[in-house]
């Protein structure tokens, strides 16, 4: 293992060891090997010290050692130290056929994006999140190739006290700062599962001084256990936490993995294989299952039909339906398309997606499950809409340079006036259900 620490005695000592750190990893490791980069973050300068996410790191560092990981550590990291041990872990990467971060500390959410702070971290404004931490899509990004498998483990939904500051201060967008961590979307990434220690837009219960966190303890216990795939370990530590706590904590994870990858030692190494249509996105704790994947049970049956009074309580305008399902899709719940009008397809994904959440499958929505939806699919919302979007706009440009009249919906040119019919949301809706 290699380890990193804050107890180099000046800013050139630190900046020269990651020099000398980054150029000894330069080279790539074993084909197809096992690199893991583990952070503990907890002696915070300008915000309380944390007391567990050292210990709760060095213990996952030992456990993924056992599994035949390549770990690089670090501990109490300053940003010009943590920045250096990223590079050099992107670095490490080089020809591994898995990658795995861990970190352990204070996280910060701002619109829809999540960053990892380091111990010197000072938030004036919300512009400061690019100088002064690390985001989390930074240490993704070398990470995620269609021959490896990425596995990211965050636990750091605590309750921020910089991020309150950033708040009371009023120097940040209103509703840019989430509570806890946001959702990490793995559509159209390949080979990546992504964990989080609680539900997004949640905190987690501070553990007890002087024990292991509930969600560490739990994957230290699950991942790489003989015989079980990942996917099953990471629920089965899922439904520890939330025994644990009493419901109080509930992790999430979502993952495009192949379902029989696993992290057991003796477990085959499978060939990298497309991923999947739609990854599975998870919150709720699972039921245990057995060391070895069962033969796939049965399709449950459909959730109920809806009371016909139930839907319209919420009130929802077509263009409110159209959106939750665009919101479903974005969370992994296709509901087969984005009509505005709540059919099966629609009432199923609901019932998905309430029992992701350890709620009765109803396949309808009422008004505190709306508001969940909502603030658990904002990111992947954006972006889904953004894609559509552009395709929009290609669409158009393509018909304009065969010389035919823009599909309906199309942008207009810059300088043009909006089509008549209503704003970019309403036609680019218009194209979404054509």
């Amino acid at each position: 293992m290699r380890h990193w620490s804050r107890s180099a005695p000046a800013l050139l000592a630190r900046l020269m060891l990651a020099a000398l750190v980054g150029l000894a990893l330069a080279g790539t490791a074993r084909a197809g090997g096992r690199v893991a980069l583990v952070i503990g973050i907890g002696a915070y300068q300008n915000a309380p010290a944390l007391d567990g996410p050292v210990a709760d790191a060095r213990a996952m560092a030992t456990a993924l050692t056992r599994l035949g990981f390549d770990v690089m550590e670090g501990y109490d990291l300053r940003l010009d130290a943590l920045r250096a041990l990223v590079g050099a872990y992107a670095a490490r990467l080089d020809g591994a056929g898995v990658g795995l971060l861990y970190y352990a500390g204070h996280g910060i959410a701002v619109a829809g994006e999540n960053y990892l702070l380091p111990t010197d971290a000072v938030l004036r404004n919300e512009a400061d999140l690019g100088f002064r931490a690390v985001s989390l899509a930074q240490v993704l990004r070398p990470m995620q190739r269609a021959d490896r498998t990425s596995i990211a483990f965050l636990d750091a939904a605590r309750p921020n006290p910089l991020a309150a500051d950033l708040l009371r201060l009023g120097r940040i967008r209103p509703g840019a700062v989430a509570t806890g961590l946001a959702a990490v979307a793995v559509e159209g990434t390949p080979r990546t599962l992504v964990g989080l220690s609680a539900e997004p837009g949640r905190t987690a219960p501070a553990a007890p001084p002087g024990r292991t966190g509930p969600y560490t303890a739990a994957l230290v216990a699950q991942v790489g256990a003989p015989g079980l795939p990942l996917d099953a370990a990471v629920e089965r530590a899922g439904a520890a936490v939330a025994r644990a706590t009493d419901g109080a904590q509930r992790p999430w994870f979502a993952t495009s993995i192949p379902a029989a990858f696993s992290l057991d030692p003796a477990a085959p190494v499978a060939a990298a294989a497309p991923p999947a249509p739609a990854p599975a996105i998870r919150s709720a704790p699972a039921p245990a299952v057995p060391a070895i994947r069962p033969a796939p049970a049965a399709v449950p049956p459909p959730p109920p039909e809806p009371v016909a009074a139930a839907e319209p309580e919420l009130k929802l305008s077509h263009k409110e339906r159209v959106e939750a399902q665009l919101r479903l899709k974005a969370v992994g719940f296709d509901p087969g398309g984005a009509s505005g009008a709540f059919g099966p397809g629609t009432h199923k994904a609901v019932g998905d997606w309430q029992g992701s959440r350890g709620l009765p499958r109803t396949g309808i929505l009422d008004a505190a499950q709306r508001a969940a939806l909502w603030e658990q699919s904002e990111s992947g919302y954006r972006k889904l809409l953004a894609a559509r979007a552009a395709a929009v706009k290609a669409k158009a440009a393509a018909a304009q340079k065969a010389g035919e009249a823009p599909p309906e919906g199309a942008a207009p040119r810059e300088g043009g006036a909006a089509p008549e019919g209503g704003g970019f949301l309403d036609n680019l809706l218009k194209a979404v259900r054509r």
